[in-house]
């Protein structure tokens, strides 16, 4: 059950500002609830992941290991957004880790429960993979502004971003999607 504040909540994100009042309804038909205490792993690197999050309340770090094993911070996540949805889809191994930066408020997404939102309601299983899209493409530009920040600061900032720009146009150029 999900409480009518983190309902709220939920509803207000940017991201799902094209749900219609249907489709919000069965979704929160199938979401559970959850609170996180600060500093746990939520997913791991490697893990297998079936549910998305969707966080409501806090933040979190992004890290993911090194060719040599150390762990590397990425980026943080404020909330509201949601995070998971690219292994839940492709049904890959997790890429990254994602741990709590804050004690989080989120509301989850199993995929047991999506089967069920699938069937019992298309639209709005529709509509939400449109969100999802939508927060993939903001999780892009953060990671692409990370680089260019990055890039800006090494000691030939045109060579390195005019490299950037070339593997820009090679990933969207040559994707076999």
């Amino acid at each position: 059950m999900v409480s009518k504040d983190a309902a709220e909540r939920f509803l207000a994100a940017p991201f799902l500002a094209d749900l219609d009042a249907s489709s919000r309804e069965a979704l929160l038909q199938v979401l559970v609830e959850d609170r996180v205490e600060s500093g746990r792993v939520l997913l791991r690197q490697g893990d297998h992941n079936d549910r998305i999050h969707f966080l409501i309340e806090g933040t979190v770090a992004i890290s993911r290991a090194s060719s040599k094993g150390r762990p590397e911070y990425l980026l943080d996540l404020d909330a509201p957004t949601a995070f998971g949805e690219t292994s839940y889809f492709q049904r890959n191994a997790q890429l990254v880790t994602v741990t709590a930066a804050t004690d989080l408020r989120l509301l989850v997404l199993e995929r047991d429960a999506h089967e069920v939102l699938r069937r019992v309601d298309p639209r709005a299983s529709e509509q939400l993979a449109t969100a999802a899209i939508r927060v993939l493409a903001g999780h892009f530009e953060l990671i692409d502004q990370r680089i260019a920040d990055i890039l800006s600061r090494q000691p030939d900032p045109q060579s390195e971003a005019t490299e950037w720009d070339r593997f820009r146009a090679r990933l969207f150029g040559e994707s076999k999607l």
